[in-house]
């Protein structure tokens, strides 16, 4: 390793200001946002949640958990696209390790999407069970 990398290496893991650290994750979120064909489909389904939220006028308590479901697909989402990345900087070749790693990251996008699909359901069908006296 020459001195040269050894600098890059040591810049790289040298510890940057608040600023950075958050222009890093804002950074972070548009190269998720824009890498991967999901994050549009979240979107649309983020959208109508909220309206479909403020039609049935959930409660704030509701608010909260719809929003921390949203938040965790988000994240979950995220995450996966930084294991992708991460997995074409280490091999661009068939890699059996690799692919399981990527397997385990879309299987956690795909749990957290269907247990925020469950919390929907449950605080909608609530709500629409009050809404429209079906008990």
């Amino acid at each position: 390793m020459s001195m040269n990398d050894k600098q890059q290496e040591k810049d790289f893991l040298k510890p940057k200001g608040w600023w950075n650290k958050f222009a890093n994750a804002i950074r972070g979120i548009f190269i998720a946002v824009h890498g991967q064909s999901s994050f549009p489909v979240f979107c649309v389904i983020t959208v109508l949640v909220v309206i479909t939220g403020f039609w049935l006028e959930v409660s704030i308590a509701q608010w909260g958990v719809l929003v921390l479901c949203v938040a965790v697909v988000f994240a979950a989402e995220t995450f996966n696209c930084a294991l992708e990345l991460l997995a074409q900087a280490i091999d661009r070749k068939e890699n059996p390790l690799i692919g399981r790693a990527l397997d385990a990251g879309a299987g956690a996008v795909l749990m957290s999407s269907i247990g925020a699909a469950i919390v929907g359901i449950v605080i909608f069908a609530a709500k629409c069970a009050d809404k429209f006296h079906w008990w």
